[in-house]
């Protein structure tokens, strides 16, 4: 099955034609936008997304990193492809202001560990 590529949010075109993802990208692209989905944004669904009170300490200060590590573990585990979550790093960017999340993960059907890195919580 293949589905339409995204970039930072906007659809991917190339020489005019919907670029599309399939196998492990289309894995990893459901993953990312979920992490960069805020729960309860979506309204067909409001249960799907990253609790970004927890990772951003926005309704309480100085939340522990395991807290935050298990907001977006379950957030991942929203997505029926990941068979478990190995590894959560959060990095933050003072400048800029946000968290820069780093995992590894094991999807179904897939033999290898997958890292993905950068994604960007604002």
């Amino acid at each position: 099955m293949k589905s339409i590529a995204f970039e930072n949010g906007d659809i991917v075109l190339t020489s005019k034609r919907l670029a599309l993802v399939d196998n492990l990208e289309q894995k990893i692209q459901k993953t990312k936008g979920i992490l960069l989905t805020s729960l309860g944004e979506l309204f067909y669904n409001i249960e799907i997304g990253l609790d970004r009170t927890e990772v951003l300490d926005i309704k309480e200060k100085n939340i522990s990193l395991e807290r935050k590590k298990l907001a977006i573990i379950q957030a991942v585990m929203q997505d029926d492809n990941v068979e478990k979550v190995d590894n959560v790093t959060i990095e933050t960017d003072i400048k800029n202001r946000h968290q820069i999340i780093n995992l590894s993960l094991k999807y179904k059907d897939e033999e290898e560990i997958t890292y993905l890195g950068g994604v960007e919580v604002e």
